[in-house]
């Protein structure tokens, strides 16, 4: 299969990334660092894994994502919205415009337009799936200091099934993935500038993309929700 992969530089994009490859598909991941996308494509010899610079707020860079993935792979099987952008110690108010800004334009925006790319494209091509990764707040729970990001979260739920309406019978299938606690680059950096709220929300058993054990039930938690969802 072919797989697109947004913000899969790092955390659980990059271990779907390196889960999928490792069961011989072609993978392309896009982020914003240059450098650190060189240094993921050259750990897997350019085979079949595939980098890019994209920053899904900006349409046509999305569309640029697209014409890669095509001109690297000859198409797209699946897509993965999980590019997002996190601030989870600020309560609202204390959330500063520039936070909001970003939040709201990556997750809700961004993945709106990366999902249209894709969809229209899927169409033409006939078949394929796309899945939004979501978070803390997309079933409707309140957790403190993530009243923006949560509600980013809750809107590409709603948005996520009323695109699954529109393109039922299209041959595009849409699914959402609730990967649960995981600890990645992000949440640590969360943790350290808030760690008793962060304790509180902290409820399920977690995994770590940053030290990843094989052996542990979750660690495969994340890669088989999308590899199984796609099976069906």
């Amino acid at each position: 299969m072919r797989i697109v992969i947004t913000g899969g530089s790092k955390g659980i994009g990059r271990a779907i990334a390196d889960e999928f490859w490792r069961r011989g598909h072609q993978v392309l991941v896009c982020g914003q660092n240059k450098d650190e996308l060189a240094a993921l494509a050259a750990a897997y010899d350019h085979q079949r894994f595939y980098t890019t610079v994209c920053n899904i707020q900006q349409l046509e860079q999305v569309e640029a994502l697209l014409a890669k993935a095509l001109d690297c792979m000859g198409g797209v099987d699946i897509w993965l919205n999980n590019a997002g952008l996190a601030n989870t110690t600020k309560s609202i108010l204390d959330t500063t415009q520039t936070a909001l800004q970003s939040m709201v334009t990556t997750n809700v925006l961004g993945t709106m337009q990366c999902s249209r790319v894709a969809a229209k494209w899927m169409q033409q091509q006939g078949q394929g799936k796309i899945f939004t990764m979501l978070g803390g707040g997309s079933d409707g729970e309140y957790f403190a200091g993530m009243g923006i990001y949560g509600s980013t979260k809750r809107a590409l739920d709603y948005f996520t099934d009323a695109l699954a309406k529109e393109l039922a019978g299209s041959g595009v299938l849409v699914g959402k993935i609730r990967p649960g606690m995981i600890i990645t680059e992000g949440v640590i950096r969360e943790s350290k500038a808030d760690l008793a709220n962060f304790e509180r929300r902290r409820r399920l058993p977690t995994w770590s993309a940053m030290n990843p054990k094989p052996w542990h039930h979750s660690w495969w938690m994340p890669c088989c929700v999308a590899v199984k969802a796609v099976k069906r």
